[in-house]
């Protein structure tokens, strides 16, 4: 079964089929974040790294929102589906620069700290007793 990149999409894709994992799930419920769930945000990445927003509304919410979850969820089985997907899609953008994206509704941001040290390059051995990966800690 084919399916398209996210880069690949366009406007009028509305049946386009994709092969994506969710790396953010969210339910939005107004400005104060009280009250009923308005949509179900998500953010979605394909095995080259594009990641992209996406909403699921209020009107469909019942059918859809349980069966989408971080990470886990499988929809449709494509053959041989690239094994290749990011758990998270980030980019770092420096303390100083954060005043121009204000308002900016082409990126999320969210200040998680401020980077004061990266540590030098260690194998690190997974728990699930994958091979040893390359790691830096931030600080």
């Amino acid at each position: 079964m084919a399916y398209r990149l996210l880069s690949a999409l366009r406007p009028n894709d509305h049946y386009a089929r994709i092969c994506v994992r969710v790396t953010r799930k969210w339910e939005y419920r107004g400005p104060a974040d009280d009250g009923q769930v308005l949509h179900a945000d998500l953010v979605l990445a394909d095995h080259e790294g594009n990641s992209m927003y996406a909403e699921i509304p209020q009107e469909v919410l019942a059918d859809y929102n349980n069966h989408i979850q971080e990470v886990h969820t499988q929809i449709v089985n494509p053959t041989n589906p690239p094994t290749t997907y990011p758990r998270y899609t980030y980019s770092l953008t420096p303390f100083e620069e954060l005043p121009m994206v204000v308002g900016n509704v082409q990126k999320f941001v969210d200040v998680l700290g401020v980077v004061v040290e990266i540590s030098e390059v260690e194998m690190v051995q997974p728990p699930n007793g994958h091979a040893p990966a390359p790691t830096k800690n931030l600080f």
